[in-house]
């Protein structure tokens, strides 16, 4: 045994295997949307994920595996790819009413929706290595919402931003912004806005009001006061009388 070391030290610890158990399927499907001006209000619009890609990059990366679809999406994506090329060879066996998987059954499960996206992005792809791709771009166009937020417009439009969701009943939420600048503009528009907010919600006579209850505030401090003074005058003469030798 070496001095200076618990007896235990050097004895060899126990080892434990841990497995990694990786499951890619959430309970609920998240959706994404992008903030859009219009008409001079804030909407949010449903933004498909497929809107984020390319033809180039599915050409040459595939679909990324991250990339899942909504059972919602899905459709939108076969509704696109049937509106831009009505002739293909594919549409009715890919049809949501004719798909294998789907067919004849009560209940369309999570795994069967999977299915039905990655035929489609299956489909999608051999578009574009089989010498369409202008149609597959076509597809991909139409499912990108119209956006209208600049960074011109967008510290502008941020107190409406966060009013809206608040609205929503949102709030609160977490906004990310690449720029110290940005995000200290981003605060003052929104401390600006709330101001203003502030002072038309105000009642028409508040200042009035103000006013009239200041003054009596005031003349009720005077009245105390002079009221003390009176009572330490009075205090000071009774002490006074009561401090007289007797005669």
């Amino acid at each position: 045994r070496q001095a200076g070391f618990p007896k235990d030290y050097l004895q060899v610890k126990q080892s434990y295997k841990v497995r990694l158990v990786l499951y890619g399927e959430r309970y609920n499907d998240l959706e994404k949307h992008v903030c859009s001006i219009k008409h001079g209000d804030i909407h949010f619009d449903h933004f498909h994920p497929c809107a984020a890609l390319t033809t180039d990059h599915i050409e040459r990366y595939g679909f990324p595996p991250d990339l899942t679809l909504s059972p919602r999406e899905s459709i939108q994506l076969y509704d696109a790819m049937f509106q831009i090329w009505k002739s293909w060879p594919r549409a009715q066996e890919l049809c949501p009413e004719n798909f294998i998987h789907f067919n004849n059954k009560l209940v369309i499960k999570k795994m069967d929706a999977r299915k039905y996206e990655e035929s489609l992005k299956a489909e999608l792809t051999s578009w574009i290595k089989n010498g369409n791709v202008e149609q597959a771009r076509m597809v991909l166009q139409n499912l990108s919402p119209e956006a209208d937020l600049s960074p011109e417009n967008m510290i502008t439009m941020f107190p409406l931003l966060v009013e809206k969701l608040r609205k929503m009943e949102k709030l609160p939420a977490l906004f990310f912004l690449f720029k110290l600048g940005a995000v200290e503009n981003a605060a003052e528009s929104v401390s600006t806005f709330l101001k203003k907010k502030q002072e038309t919600k105000r009642p028409p006579k508040a200042d009035k009001e103000a006013h009239v209850m200041a003054n009596k505030l005031r003349k009720v401090k005077k009245s105390i006061e002079k009221q003390k003074i009176i009572d330490e005058k009075s205090q000071k003469k009774n002490q006074k009388c009561g401090s007289k030798p007797n005669t």
